[in-house]
């Protein structure tokens, strides 16, 4: 499964686009200043997500070691969903573990990252 996003950062934090959606619109991502105990709710067009930055912490993933990640809990209002996920600053997401309500579960890591187009 593959997608993609357009993500900006200006003074109220990281926008994004989700390119998946009928009629993509820009979308506060993450907000800006964001420490410890910030919390945040976005509508994802299906139901509301409630975001908390709950840690930063430093990540291993295959032997490469990512410092101070954001650790971010997401739970959707309607209790379809939770996501944990770890954020590298100037990188983006490097891992999310995600459980829905009917007990699938989905874990993603950072497999490669390139700079510029390719």
């Amino acid at each position: 499964m593959s997608f993609e996003t357009l993500d900006r950062e200006d003074v109220e934090g990281i926008h994004t686009i989700d390119l998946r959606e009928k009629n993509p619109k820009d979308a506060l991502k993450i907000p800006s200043p964001l420490m410890l105990g910030t919390k945040w709710t976005r509508d994802n067009g299906k139901t509301q997500i409630s975001y908390e930055l709950i840690a930063i912490e430093d990540v291993t993933i295959d032997g490469k070691t990512y410092q101070s990640c954001y650790k971010i809990k997401a739970e959707a209002k309607d209790g379809s969903h939770s996501e944990l996920a770890w954020m590298a600053v100037g990188l983006g997401t490097i891992k999310s573990d995600s459980v829905w309500s009917n007990g699938r579960k989905l874990s993603v890591t950072l497999r490669d990252f390139k700079i510029g187009a390719p």
